[in-house]
């Protein structure tokens, strides 16, 4: 599996409204492609609430100003990070150990050693949509990153090397900083 995403780098993002078509289909998207947002969707996105989009490399989608949702280009409708942080059931997980870290927030890619080490803990869903996964770390309370899986939890334990999972969004990139 390889995909070409790039950690997202946003310097100045206009923003602007889509028409209720638009918004339509995006909800429909969302829903397709966040399976588990169903209970909450009218929490995250009220009814009356503006919806707005910026484009860079990446779409940014904003409710009342706050942004919720990232799209990588031709890829599925994410989660944003801090939104994830909210709501952490919206994306299947697994743990890096607390070595991983550094890397992580560096905008490095999860390496197969962080998630079978003794701190890790490899993804326990059998199917994970898009491949698109939040990555938790070992004694922290919220993700650290989004990425895309490039094996599956079986491959992970039979290569033990590797990128497992390449990283789209992380804490502290552009995206993060975005008020």
């Amino acid at each position: 599996m390889s995909n070409e995403y790039v950690p997202i780098k946003i310097e100045n993002i206009s923003k602007t409204g889509l028409k209720a078509s638009q918004e339509k289909n995006f909800r429909k998207q969302l829903l397709e492609d966040i399976p588990k947002i169903e209970d909450v969707i009218d929490k995250i996105w009220p009814k009356k609430a503006n919806l707005l989009m910026g484009k860079k490399i990446f779409n940014i989608y904003f409710i009342n100003d706050e942004p919720c949702f990232i799209q990588p280009k031709e890829g599925p409708i994410l989660p944003y990070l801090k939104l994830l942080h909210k709501y952490p059931f919206l994306l299947p997980t697994c743990q890096v150990d607390k070595g991983a870290i550094k890397h992580i927030i560096g905008g490095a890619n999860v390496m197969v050693p962080g998630l079978i080490s003794k701190g890790g803990k490899l993804p326990t869903e059998k199917e994970i949509p898009h491949n698109m996964i939040a990555v938790n770390c070992e004694g922290m309370e919220n993700a650290l990153a989004i990425g895309q899986m490039q094996m599956s939890a079986e491959e992970m334990e039979k290569k033990k090397e590797g990128i497992a999972i390449e990283v789209i969004t992380y804490i502290g990139d552009e995206a993060w900083n975005i008020k």
